[in-house]
């Protein structure tokens, strides 16, 4: 029988995303009993900046660690939703099923180097929930590096290839064949343009003229 995607509807409240991504002022808050926070509490509370998060595989490593040790995923299983995004400002996008209720999925927030809080996702089709999730266990978050790497040296392997930038990456998956696939961009110039397919462990599997 064919594999059906189920859809994304949409995302609950946008005001909470903002919250997520640093929008509250963490070095004002309280015990609730009018005690300032520690110092070494502020310090864990302030944002983590990146100029190029792709550059950064200690903090792509540390995003990971953290998603996988909060209290709802420690010791489980991660079942991945469809899709990840990477981006170069230092943000990341994924949709998770909840271990408890596998009828649910949430979207987690990277921001500022921290997680935010889930946000429920709406989702419909007449696709099967099993066949559109698969295990994080299958990559690693730091690999989004070497695809990185991989894609500059691409770009400087042809003629003006890097007049632009790499911005975003992401994980793909293909519902029909069960596969997860890294993807970026096409590497171009103005005279020419290249598609570039990635292996799971980052390595170009395939660098072509389109």
């Amino acid at each position: 029988m064919k594999k059906q995607n189920i859809l994304i509807l949409g995302i609950a409240a946008l005001s909470s995303f903002a919250v997520a991504c640093g929008g509250n002022d963490s070095s004002k808050a309280t015990d609730g009993q009018g005690t300032e926070q520690t110092a070494s509490d502020k310090k864990k509370d302030e944002p983590v900046k990146t100029e190029n998060l792709f550059a950064d595989a200690a903090l792509l490593e540390k995003a990971e660690a953290e998603l996988r040790a909060m209290p709802k995923f420690s010791g489980k299983t991660v079942k991945v939703f469809q899709n990840v995004s990477f981006y170069k400002d230092g943000r990341i996008t994924i949709a998770l099923q909840d271990p408890a209720k596998p009828e649910n999925i949430d979207e987690y927030h990277f921001a500022d180097g921290k997680w935010g809080e889930p946000q429920a996702v709406q989702i419909s089709g007449s696709g099967k929930m099993d066949d559109n999730t698969w295990d994080l266990a299958k990559i690693k978050f730091s690999t989004a590096a070497t695809v990185y790497n991989n894609w500059n040296e691409k770009a400087k392997s042809i003629e003006g290839g890097t007049e632009k930038e790499l911005t975003s990456i992401s994980l793909l998956f293909w519902v029909p064949k069960q596969e997860v696939r890294w993807s970026t961009s096409n590497v171009e110039s103005a005279r020419e343009k290249y598609s570039i397919e990635y292996n799971l462990d980052g390595s170009v599997k395939e660098f072509k003229k389109s």
